[in-house]
């Protein structure tokens, strides 16, 4: 693709000459993509590639950013080869062991957002994110919401590890917690009646849908972080069980659901005895979030 023998390459030639080749194979956002690999093999803001355009590309970046665009041509997601991806405008740490970040989940904290403006006192909101994966919805509340508190649980100790890692990347360890827990088990007593909110982007992909998503998707991203291995509702229907019992007070559930499981989720809510349960559009206009209000339930042990 290009020669490193007989010239040298400054950064807009190699820039060019990289976005019309992934251009001609077809690679969607071959900019972007030459953008930020780029960028992350010369360490610098992705600004500073224009304005530094005729600053030279030594040998060692040069072959660095061979071998990283070589890996994004097998398959590999730009986000896993960078080590971040960005949401809710923030940078967040994943690798395999997590669900990359879709924009589709801000809408889900947009709306906790807008449910907590309005809510202030002496005592912090309490949020419980199930199933965080890179504690993407925990970390962006903790962040943005000045009044709250949050505690992420997954039962996977590998994307606990990244989220903690985000957690302390972002200054959120006062405020954000990570904690392994399987939500098929009975919660333990310290999760119980303890929560305002509870949220979930759980795994909603039915497994007869698996093989229609895109082999990047497919072939690199934990597979358990996106189906249940059934009809897509295990998880959900586990969550609308459980979630009276980790309410302190009558509150909400905000979950993400799949592109046509919204009227399957609002039943599944008001056969649970839940009020007030809506949908909400994400920017594709897509039945992204539903919220449904619940009761807390004590349970005896």
């Amino acid at each position: 693709m290009f020669d490193t023998s007989t010239r040298s390459w400054t950064v807009r030639e190699l820039m060019r000459v990289t976005i019309d080749h992934l251009q001609q194979r077809g690679l969607e956002e071959a900019r972007l993509t030459v953008e930020l690999l780029l960028a992350h093999v010369l360490r610098r803001p992705r600004i500073e590639l224009y304005t530094g355009f005729e600053l030279p590309v030594q040998p060692a970046e040069l072959e660095a950013f061979r071998h990283v665009l070589l890996r994004r041509l097998r398959g590999e997601p730009v986000q896993y080869i960078v080590g971040s991806a960005h949401f809710m405008g923030i940078a967040l740490r994943v690798d395999p062991r997590v669900l990359i970040p879709r924009p589709e989940t801000e809408t889900l904290v947009e709306w906790i957002m807008l449910w907590a403006k309005d809510r202030s006192g002496d005592m912090p909101l309490q949020l419980l994110d199930i199933g965080t994966g890179s504690g993407n919805i925990a970390v962006a509340t903790g962040k943005y919401i000045k009044n709250l508190r949050a505690i992420g649980v997954d039962v996977h100790p590998g994307s606990l590890e990244v989220a903690r890692g985000n957690v302390n990347d972002h200054g959120l360890s006062d405020k954000v917690e990570m904690i392994e827990w399987d939500m098929f088990e009975p919660p333990p007593e310290w999760l119980r009646a303890r929560f305002d909110i509870v949220a979930s982007n759980p795994p909603y992909i039915p497994l007869v849908e698996w093989e229609t998503l895109e082999p990047h998707v497919r072939n690199q991203e934990p597979q358990r972080a996106l189906t249940d291995g059934g009809d897509g509702l295990k998880c959900v229907r586990r969550i609308i069980e459980v979630v009276p019992e980790l309410l302190r007070a009558p509150g909400p559930l905000v979950m993400e659901v799949g592109h046509d499981q919204s009227a399957d989720v609002k039943r599944l809510c008001r056969d649970a005895g839940a009020a007030k349960v809506e949908a909400h559009l994400d920017l594709q206009q897509v039945e992204r979030v539903v919220t449904a209000w619940f009761e807390p339930r004590t349970v005896r042990t």
